[in-house]
């Protein structure tokens, strides 16, 4: 690298990795290109808008343990409760019940990771995920969350 000016001296000495380095900015802008090259923002929109938005309201309509669906393109929050009528979370805050860490390792199990925090699932698939694999995972979590329903009744 040859730095030709003081100015351009300073910049290259006083930057840091995380706030506007010259090779940190340069790989973000030829990232921000490759997703609008390959449609990858337009395709999380129409993910979100045409199947895991639709998909997990129906999920929130079947199951009493959602209380909450939120989410944008491939970024969706489910909110487990104890009772939709009154949205009682599943556990205390701060903490994670022992039914929410059951629904992440049944889905784990059957081959879905999902992240989870607290009383919340979240749905976030890579933003080119074909719509068959998204649908399989959908059920894959339809099918943890009927297991979740049952257990709460019991209690």
């Amino acid at each position: 690298l040859h730095v030709r000016s003081r100015r351009q001296r300073q910049m290259c000495i006083r930057d840091r990795t995380y706030s506007g380095h010259v090779l940190a900015t340069s790989a973000a802008v030829a990232t921000v290109n490759a997703m609008e090259d390959e449609g990858m923002v337009d395709n999380a929109r129409r993910l979100g808008e045409d199947l895991f938005g639709p998909a997990l309201r129906d999920l929130a309509a079947k199951h009493h343990s959602i209380g909450d669906v939120r989410g944008l393109g491939c970024f969706w929050a489910v909110e487990l409760v104890k009772d939709q009528e009154t949205r009682e979370p599943l556990g205390a805050y701060g903490t994670t019940a022992p039914e929410v860490k059951e629904l992440v390792a049944e889905c784990r199990e059957n081959g879905l990771v999902v992240f989870q925090n607290m009383n919340r699932i979240h749905i976030c698939p890579a933003l080119n995920i074909p719509d068959d694999v998204a649908r399989q995972g959908l059920d894959i979590l339809d099918t943890a969350l009927t297991t979740l329903d049952q257990k709460i009744a019991i209690q």
